[in-house]
């Protein structure tokens, strides 16, 4: 496998039926894009799960494809620092969003209570919610 090939594939080839799909810098665009609007609201948005989902799927295809090359390639380790540079990404969205439920777990709870009794979205995943609750209860 040579270089160029983790450069025009980052995207799995076998999972581009969906007419619409996110090229892999669309992904990364809108990941940056909630990151950063993460990092500077003072209250939790809404989540980009979707987009979470995605990137962490390209960066283990991108993984993949690394391991095929071999260890002594300069290339390799200028695209393993962007694959560490988009797991950082994820990770700070992911503990920003952790930490303002800490904070504000009470007021949190209480908005995503609102939300659910008017049916409108809710702002946290699941798991999120969870973790919500189990802080507050102080079970964590």
């Amino acid at each position: 496998m040579e270089i160029d090939d983790i450069e025009l594939n980052i995207d799995n080839p076998e999972e581009n039926d969906d007419e619409g799909q996110l090229t892999p810098a669309e992904v990364i665009e809108l990941m940056e894009e909630a990151w950063i609007n993460e990092k500077f609201a003072p209250e939790v948005l809404p989540h980009k799960l979707e987009i979470v989902e995605c990137l962490l799927g390209q960066i283990s295809y991108m993984e993949g494809n690394l391991q095929n090359l071999k260890s002594s390639d300069f290339k390799k380790s200028i695209h393993q620092l962007e694959v560490d540079r988009l797991r950082f990404l994820v990770s700070s969205y992911l503990r920003t969003r952790l930490e303002k439920i800490e904070t504000y777990v009470t007021y949190i709870l209480q908005q995503e209570q609102e939300r659910s009794e008017h049916g409108k979205t809710l702002y946290l995943t699941k798991e999120e919610l969870q973790f919500a609750r189990d802080f507050s209860e102080g079970t964590l």
